[in-house]
């Protein structure tokens, strides 16, 4: 069962985790990356950020899964992955990326969190973009917030062991990306390394939490074999009774129409043999 709200964290130990994440920030390695750079000095890490979070948008939003709705959703800029196909590749992997939005500050922006909820949020859903390369502002911004917020972290999961000790009994919700089934495409679409053993371990680590934890996938064109069926694999055995969201139609955007195989959309029948597949293994799809 997922925590319900942030009341059981004291003052204390809130701060203890501010400190924890600025010190990693300073030779930074706060996702799998680890750049090791100094954003608190101002160096730009490869998310592309120094030491601010970045909010571009943010609004009540009706198309998470349903459990998840109202969602209030906060788009943050910077991203520790190089996807081809990224929906908010704009947003997220150009130059200018500290020059988009406008700065988080915790205490105004908290005024907003509390709007959101008067409108009828029900929870604070962070993504971009990536929450785990904004740790230090976002948990911050929850040292301001109402009590009762519930935390949907939406992830690509690819952040450090030293993050996920930060976020246990913070986040509700583990809304995570699980794209890849393998580590050649997550290095050939993406730019990652080691991405089976980081992203498996991050979402067997939430489970545990004992927060929601919810596995997202798109459905890749010409990646049934390669990565849908692998990750169900993996769901079936390390993550038993934890639901599913599949995501389609793929739709080729970015830099993805100059990529042959990603250049076209997933077809509705790869979008059923996703589903056939995640019925054979026993695997709970709520979208």
């Amino acid at each position: 069962m997922a925590r319900a709200t942030m009341a059981a964290m004291v003052p204390a130990d809130i701060d203890a985790r501010i400190a924890r994440a600025r010190a990693c920030m300073r030779a930074c390695t706060l996702c799998e990356r680890r750049c090791g750079v100094d954003r608190m000095a101002g160096e730009i890490g490869d998310c592309g950020l120094g030491p601010e979070a970045r909010v571009v948008h943010e609004l009540l939003h009706f198309g998470e899964e349903l459990e998840l709705i109202p969602s209030h959703a906060v788009y943050l800029t910077g991203c520790s992955f190089r996807c081809i196909f990224c929906m908010t590749g704009e947003m997220v992997q150009k130059r200018n990326v500290r020059r988009l939005g406008t700065v988080l500050e915790p205490r105004r922006f908290a005024e907003r969190v509390r709007q959101r909820q008067r409108e009828g949020a029900t929870n604070l859903n962070l993504l971009g973009g990536e929450p785990s390369v904004n740790l230090l502002a976002i948990l911050e911004l929850l040292r301001e917030c109402p009590a009762e917020t519930r935390v949907v972290w939406n992830s690509n999961m690819y952040y450090s062991a030293e993050q996920a000790e930060l976020l246990d009994g913070v986040v509700d919700v583990y809304l995570g990306d699980w794209k890849f089934g393998n580590d050649a495409c997550a290095r050939r679409l993406a730019g990652l390394q080691r991405y089976t053993e980081v992203v498996q371990h991050n979402f067997v680590r939430a489970r545990d939490s004992g927060a929601r934890t919810i596995v997202r996938h798109l459905v890749m064109p010409g990646h049934i074999e390669c990565c849908t069926e692998p990750v169900l694999q993996r769901m079936r055995e390390q993550l038993p009774g934890v639901p599913l969201s599949l995501l389609d139609p793929y739709v080729p955007l970015f830099r993805a129409p100059r990529v042959p195989g990603m250049d076209r959309q997933s077809s509705p029948e790869e979008a059923q043999r996703a589903r056939v597949l995640a019925e054979r293994y026993k695997i709970e799809v709520i979208r």
